[in-house]
C-alpha cells in the first residue's frame, strides 16, 4: 500500500470513529445537576428570582437527574417533585391533613436542619411537573410558597 492510499485509509477511519463516536454521544442521556437549598419557606438555587419558592428546573425526557439539596433552615423540610395537578389539588385540600402527594420518578429527599442529600433519578414522560417540600402537610410548607415548577421537555 502506497503513502497516499495509507493515509486516505487513515483519514477514513478517523472520520469513521468520530461519526460513531458522535452518535453514541447523541443517543445517550444527558446528565444534568441541580443544586438547591431549603429554607423557610423557599428552595434557593441558581435562576432564584426570590419572587417564588425556587427556580425553575429545565431537563430533557430521559436525562439523568441530580438533584442536592442542603437545609439551611431551622426545621425539617422535604424535596418531592408531583405532578402540577397534584400539586395542586393537594395544597387546595384544607380538610385532608394526612394526604400526601405521590412522587414522579421516585423523588423524594427528607431534611433535617443542616443536612444534606443528593437524590438521582431519570426523567420520564415530558410535561410540567412541580418540586415541593409536603412536609407535616402539603397545605403547610408548600402552601406557604416553598414549591417550584421542574419542566421535563421532550
Amino acid at each position: 500500500m502506497n503513502r497516499t492510499t495509507l493515509i486516505g485509509v487513515v483519514i477514513v477511519i478517523v472520520a469513521a470513529a468520530g461519526v460513531i463516536g458522535y452518535l453514541v454521544y447523541a443517543s445517550s442521556p444527558q446528565g444534568k445537576r441541580f443544586s438547591l437549598e431549603a429554607r423557610e419557606f423557599a428552595f434557593i438555587g441558581e435562576g432564584f428570582s426570590g419572587a417564588t419558592g425556587g427556580p425553575t428546573l429545565r431537563v430533557k425526557a430521559g436525562d439523568t437527574v441530580t438533584v442536592a439539596v442542603t437545609n439551611r433552615g431551622g426545621i425539617a423540610h422535604e424535596l418531592m417533585i408531583v405532578e402540577k395537578q397534584e400539586h395542586e389539588e393537594m395544597v387546595a385540600k384544607k380538610g385532608d391533613m394526612e394526604a400526601h402527594p405521590n412522587p414522579a420518578f421516585g423523588s423524594m429527599i427528607e431534611l433535617d436542619p443542616g443536612q444534606s442529600k443528593t437524590i438521582t433519578f431519570t426523567a420520564g414522560t415530558p410535561g410540567e411537573f412541580v418540586y415541593a417540600c409536603y412536609e407535616e402537610t402539603p397545605q403547610l410548607h408548600a402552601g406557604l410558597g416553598m414549591f417550584s415548577r421542574f419542566i421535563v421537555e421532550r
